[in-house]
Protein backbone atom coordinates (compact mmCIF):
# COMPACT_ATOMS: atom_id res chain seq x y z
CA UNK A 1 0.00 0.00 0.00
CA UNK A 2 2.70 2.52 1.00
CA UNK A 3 6.36 2.45 0.07
CA UNK A 4 8.94 1.90 2.79
CA UNK A 5 10.28 5.42 2.20
CA UNK A 6 6.84 6.95 2.62
CA UNK A 7 6.22 5.03 5.86
CA UNK A 8 9.66 6.07 7.13
CA UNK A 9 8.91 9.75 6.42
CA UNK A 10 5.55 9.54 8.19
CA UNK A 11 7.25 7.85 11.15
CA UNK A 12 9.91 10.57 11.35
CA UNK A 13 7.21 13.27 11.35
CA UNK A 14 5.26 11.58 14.16
CA UNK A 15 5.48 12.07 17.91
CA UNK A 16 4.81 8.51 19.06
CA UNK A 17 2.81 5.42 18.20
CA UNK A 18 -0.65 6.98 18.41
CA UNK A 19 0.37 10.01 16.39
CA UNK A 20 1.98 7.71 13.80
CA UNK A 21 -1.29 5.73 13.55
CA UNK A 22 -3.26 8.96 13.05
CA UNK A 23 -0.87 10.19 10.33
CA UNK A 24 -1.09 6.83 8.56
CA UNK A 25 -4.89 7.07 8.68
CA UNK A 26 -4.75 10.44 6.94
CA UNK A 27 -2.50 8.98 4.25
CA UNK A 28 -4.44 5.72 3.74
CA UNK A 29 -7.92 7.33 3.83
CA UNK A 30 -7.40 10.54 1.79
CA UNK A 31 -11.07 10.58 0.76
CA UNK A 32 -12.06 11.31 4.37
CA UNK A 33 -9.91 14.44 4.60
CA UNK A 34 -11.49 16.69 2.00
CA UNK A 35 -13.29 20.00 2.37
CA UNK A 36 -16.58 18.11 2.83
CA UNK A 37 -15.22 16.70 6.13
CA UNK A 38 -16.57 13.19 5.50
CA UNK A 39 -14.28 11.95 8.30
CA UNK A 40 -16.77 13.26 10.88
CA UNK A 41 -19.06 10.38 9.85
CA UNK A 42 -16.47 7.67 10.58
CA UNK A 43 -14.65 6.14 13.51
CA UNK A 44 -12.40 3.12 13.90
CA UNK A 45 -15.11 0.57 14.79
CA UNK A 46 -18.25 2.36 13.59
CA UNK A 47 -21.48 2.76 15.56
CA UNK A 48 -21.80 4.96 18.62
CA UNK A 49 -24.51 7.48 19.36
CA UNK A 50 -24.10 9.12 15.95
CA UNK A 51 -24.12 5.76 14.09
CA UNK A 52 -20.78 6.42 12.42
CA UNK A 53 -19.40 4.17 9.69
CA UNK A 54 -16.41 1.89 10.41
CA UNK A 55 -13.12 2.31 8.59
CA UNK A 56 -12.16 -0.29 5.97
CA UNK A 57 -10.86 -3.50 7.66
CA UNK A 58 -8.16 -3.90 5.00
CA UNK A 59 -6.71 -0.44 5.56
CA UNK A 60 -7.08 -0.71 9.36
CA UNK A 61 -5.00 -3.88 9.19
CA UNK A 62 -2.35 -2.10 7.13
CA UNK A 63 -2.19 0.77 9.66
CA UNK A 64 -1.71 -1.61 12.57
CA UNK A 65 0.95 -3.58 10.68
CA UNK A 66 2.94 -0.42 9.94
CA UNK A 67 2.59 0.81 13.53
CA UNK A 68 3.71 -2.53 15.01
CA UNK A 69 6.72 -2.59 12.68
CA UNK A 70 7.94 0.71 14.17
CA UNK A 71 6.47 0.33 17.68
CA UNK A 72 6.51 -3.38 18.68
CA UNK A 73 4.72 -2.65 21.98
CA UNK A 74 1.61 -1.82 19.93
CA UNK A 75 1.17 -5.54 19.16
CA UNK A 76 -0.48 -5.71 22.58
CA UNK A 77 -4.24 -5.21 22.11
CA UNK A 78 -4.52 -2.99 25.18
CA UNK A 79 -1.78 -0.67 23.95
CA UNK A 80 -3.32 -0.57 20.48
CA UNK A 81 -6.76 0.26 21.88
CA UNK A 82 -5.51 2.88 24.35
CA UNK A 83 -3.04 4.63 22.05
CA UNK A 84 -3.64 3.73 18.42
CA UNK A 85 -7.42 3.57 18.14
CA UNK A 86 -7.88 6.48 20.53
CA UNK A 87 -5.64 8.78 18.45
CA UNK A 88 -7.22 7.67 15.18
CA UNK A 89 -10.73 8.40 16.46
CA UNK A 90 -9.61 11.71 17.98
CA UNK A 91 -8.17 12.79 14.65
CA UNK A 92 -11.30 11.72 12.76
CA UNK A 93 -13.61 13.80 14.95
CA UNK A 94 -11.37 16.88 15.22
CA UNK A 95 -12.74 19.80 13.26
CA UNK A 96 -10.33 21.79 11.15
CA UNK A 97 -9.51 25.18 12.58
CA UNK A 98 -9.51 28.39 10.64
CA UNK A 99 -6.30 30.41 10.74
CA UNK A 100 -6.55 33.12 13.40
CA UNK A 101 -6.34 35.84 10.76
CA UNK A 102 -9.49 34.50 9.07
CA UNK A 103 -11.69 34.17 12.17
CA UNK A 104 -14.57 36.65 12.43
Amino acid sequence: MLSDDEVRLIHQASNGAGNFAAHLTQRLFPELFTASMIRLHYNYHGGGKDKKQPLSPRRKSAIRTYVIRHFPSMADDTNWRNEGIQKINEMLRRRTRMPAAMEP
